[in-house]
Order: C-alpha cells, then sequence, then structure tokens
C-alpha cells in the first residue's frame, strides 16, 4: 500500500474517533476491537463478522473495523490514537496539536520508509 493511500486512512481514522458527540468510549473502542480480533476465521469472514455483531462500530469506524479485521494488526498504534483522543475531550490537548503528535508518531515512519524505498529503485 502506498505511503499517501496509508497516510490517507489513517487520517480519516484519526478525525472520525475525535469528532462527535455520540461516539464510543475508549473503553468501547478497545473492547469491541479485541472482540473483533478473537473471531477465528479468513479476514473476509472477519470483516462479515464485525459488520454483523457491531453494527454500530462499524458503521462509525468503518476504517477502524476494517484494520481490526486484518492478519496483522498493531495494538500498541490503537492505545496512541486512543490516548490523544482521550487528550482533546479532556482538554489537554487541541485536535490540531494531537494531529501534529499522530503524525510525528506515525506517519515520519511510514513516510521515511517510503522514501528509503524509493531512493532503492
Amino acid at each position: 500500500m502506498c505511503f499517501y493511500t496509508v497516510y490517507k486512512k489513517i487520517k480519516i481514522l484519526y478525525i472520525k474517533m475525535t469528532i462527535g458527540k455520540e461516539h464510543l468510549s475508549n473503553e468501547e473502542i478497545r473492547e469491541t476491537v479485541k472482540k473483533i480480533r478473537e473471531f477465528k476465521g479468513t479476514v473476509k469472514e472477519r470483516e462479515q463478522n464485525a459488520i454483523k455483531n457491531y453494527k454500530k462500530f462499524s458503521d462509525m469506524y468503518t476504517h477502524l473495523m476494517l484494520v481490526a479485521c486484518e492478519e496483522k494488526f498493531e495494538n500498541d498504534k490503537l492505545e496512541y490514537f486512543l490516548k490523544m483522543r482521550e487528550s482533546i475531550m479532556k482538554g489537554k490537548m487541541s485536535a490540531h496539536d494531537a494531529s501534529v503528535e499522530v503524525g510525528k508518531k506515525i506517519l515520519n515512519p511510514l513516510l521515511e520508509e517510503h522514501e528509503k524505498n524509493k531512493n532503492k529503485n
């Protein structure tokens, strides 16, 4: 997957997780992701199960649901997003500042890897 596609998906996920009144709590998000991950089956079967059994979650956090269904899932990144989200919700950090921090921690390494691979060719 190209860097810009990853960047766009992460940005959309981050925005969806931080904006809105009717969103799930961080604990509800953690629990739902855990249940999605526990389902045994292919990625497609996991997606179908998540859509069927966690409709509100899959409607509100479609990209997160899809990421949770993948074979590789980095829980530490989810925890980082949730930490930033909580800081915003508690008024400790602006959405802009959190976005900058997320970029530094998650997107910069992806960009560096993309540039390294680009220079190899």
